[in-house]
């Protein structure tokens, strides 16, 4: 049946299908999912996060792949009962959004439809589901070993959609500065060669356009946005981990870092609400790319409005976590532009990234620690600001000051030893 499991065993009949279309899998792949144990060893927890259920209907889910169908013209409610519903393949979309700095190659173009190159699927993390089983919601939550990282440590891995045996979405051909369409170009332009390896790397459009039913090889490629682009599979590697449900006491104690060689996007108050306070945790996040979205984030709402900014505007949203992710590597503004932010990277200011529009008096509020240690591999789209991905007005940043303190450091932070020899001397022997 498609299921995304790791052995092929069926978790249960009785609960929630994988979505199908035509008789097809929707979500494809295998999952596995595993605990570490006190003694060191892993124990195999899948079918336990499994029996959770799969859904975003699914109050206990930890992991949610899929969600009801919702009405037409798309609203974000859905409109077949629940949970009776369930077990019928075909009522579920996979969840999916659009990405526009990573589908359109310019700011300020105008489309109604979706370049191939950013929808994106996601896999949903309900951070609240995760403490909960990690303590009194009952299984094997209880073992899973914390005191050698003060905390938890979530690795997430997602290679669906992958070609050429390598991680990493596989297509460099998006810079091209002589174009003001930035139309793809086949030739080695400067900052296109993210992984460094001296080649325009563009196999990984090779698949992109199988699961929307189009032809393949070209990310600029663009489908209907609300009849395919939210209802069908991605067939190519972009796939993400989006974080969900993770307010002030929310997350896993005393802390909880998420590491992903995916990017990641977190949806709504981390850590945090209505202002930095406690209970909270020491939290970070370690991803390829980070996109940080708003209590007012709708995914639907990307497919209704793919490159019109002005609908997705955000309210106040709040953020405590350390975050050391990818960038891009800047070019030379073109001399066709006018948009400074041609040819940039963003820098420190934006090194975390957005898909909303920021209105005076509805305040992106972050408090942690930003680290910038390599270039990103899938979240390749160039900075674009500010008419199409995104625009912040109001933008609080602060440094956490709990990091002084290296008992209070977010479970898996990177540590660096130098060691400075500030002298020696000879030692002779007579032997």
């Amino acid at each position: 049946n498609g299921l995304p499991y790791y052995d092929g065993t069926n978790y249960g009949v009785t609960d929630t299908a994988f979505a199908e279309k035509a008789g097809a899998s929707l979500i494809d792949g295998y999952l596995l999912v595993q605990g570490r144990q006190a003694d060191g060893s892993y124990a195999d927890v899948t079918e336990e996060w499994l029996d959770l259920g799969i859904a975003r209907e699914n109050p206990d889910a930890i992991l949610r792949f899929q969600s009801i169908h919702d009405h037409s013209p798309p609203d974000g409610t859905i409109d077949h009962p629940w949970p009776g519903s369930s077990n019928d393949p075909t009522l579920f979309y996979p969840l999916n959004l659009y990405d526009a700095r990573e589908g359109e190659t310019r700011d300020g173009a105008f489309f109604s439809d979706c370049a191939l190159g950013g929808i994106m699927n996601v896999v949903e993390l309900d951070v609240e589901n995760l403490r909960q089983w990690l303590g009194d919601l009952g299984g094997t939550g209880t073992q899973v070993e914390s005191v050698s990282q003060n905390g938890y440590l979530l690795y997430f891995s997602d290679r669906r959609g992958m070609l050429g045996g390598m991680a990493g979405y596989g297509y460099e051909d998006l810079v091209n500065p002589a174009d003001a369409a930035g139309a793809p170009n086949g030739s080695l332009d400067a900052a296109e060669d993210v992984n460094q390896n001296g080649v325009l790397d563009t196999y990984g459009a090779g698949n992109l356009g199988d699961g929307f039913g189009v032809a393949n090889g070209n990310p600029t490629l663009r489908v209907g946005c609300v009849d395919f682009g939210r209802k069908d599979r991605v067939s190519g590697a972009r796939h993400a981990l989006k974080l969900v449900n993770g307010s002030l006491t929310n997350l896993p104690t005393p802390g909880f870092s998420v590491g992903s060689e995916n990017p990641v996007y977190v949806q709504g108050d981390y850590n945090a609400a209505a202002g930095f306070g406690d209970p909270h945790a020491a939290a970070a996040i370690i991803a390829d790319s980070v996109t940080f979205l708003s209590n007012a984030w709708e995914d639907y709402v990307s497919f209704k409005y793919p490159t019109a900014l002005f609908f997705r505007t955000s309210t106040t949203t709040w953020y405590r976590v350390a975050v050391a992710s990818g960038k891009n590597i800047p070019w030379a503004n073109p001399g066709w532009s006018s948009n400074l932010n041609d040819g940039m990277d963003g820098g420190v200011r934006y090194l975390l990234r957005s898909l909303e529009r920021w209105v005076t008096g509805q305040a992106f509020n972050y408090q942690g620690s930003l680290a910038s240690l390599y270039t990103s591999q899938y979240g390749v789209g160039v900075y674009k600001c500010c008419n199409t991905a995104f625009i912040i007005a109001d933008l609080n940043y602060s440094f956490d000051t709990d990091f002084l303190d290296p008992a209070k450091l977010p479970p898996g932070t990177p540590r660096l030893q130098d060691i400075v020899v500030l002298g020696f001397r000879q030692l002779f022997s007579s032997n």
